[in-house]
């Protein structure tokens, strides 16, 4: 097995980031720009994740923390390098992160033509609710230590996905 490295960007990954992002053949976004990625990293240093492989980025995953919910979005692997497990090591890299934020509640925008990225969230057992997204399915993920109003707030637990 490759010995991956994942770590938060700095400002100088953001080149290498847009690069990967164009050769993974991402549906590009308004944001996917030097001045996007630097807004997002000044906000929150810790959102951005890449995977290194000899020095050279080979992946990535925005794991967004709003203080409310946590988001993921734009999980990229260079062509060359998927069916490796990288994908689902910065999905579990992301998810422990969160969820040691305080994360109940997660979500994933996934593009609906994008076979591939649906294909992984699927295989990584998580279902699409496709509410409100048009062109995208929204893969939810709620905290086994979720509440209904009147109940006190019970230990932090691992959050697990539900579809």
């Amino acid at each position: 097995m490759p010995d991956w490295r994942i770590r938060n960007a700095t400002k100088d990954d953001i080149a290498a980031v847009l690069d990967l992002w164009a050769a993974a053949e991402s549906s590009p976004s308004v944001s996917d720009s030097p001045d996007g990625l630097a807004l997002l990293l000044g906000a929150d240093p810790e959102a951005l994740l890449v995977a290194e492989l000899d020095g050279v980025v080979v992946g990535s995953l925005i794991a967004a923390w709003d203080g409310w919910r946590g988001s993921f979005y734009r999980l990229a692997v260079l062509p060359e390098r998927r069916r490796e497990g990288l994908a689902t090591m910065l999905l579990r890299e992301g998810e422990r992160r969160l969820s040691g934020r305080g994360a109940v509640r997660l979500t994933a925008i996934v593009a609906q033509e994008e076979a591939g990225a649906v294909a992984f969230w699927r295989a990584a057992g998580k279902s699409a609710n496709n509410t409100g997204c048009g062109s995208c399915a929204i893969h939810s993920l709620q905290s086994s230590r979720a509440r209904t109003v009147g109940q006190p707030n019970p230990p932090r637990a691992r959050p697990v996905w539900i579809g």
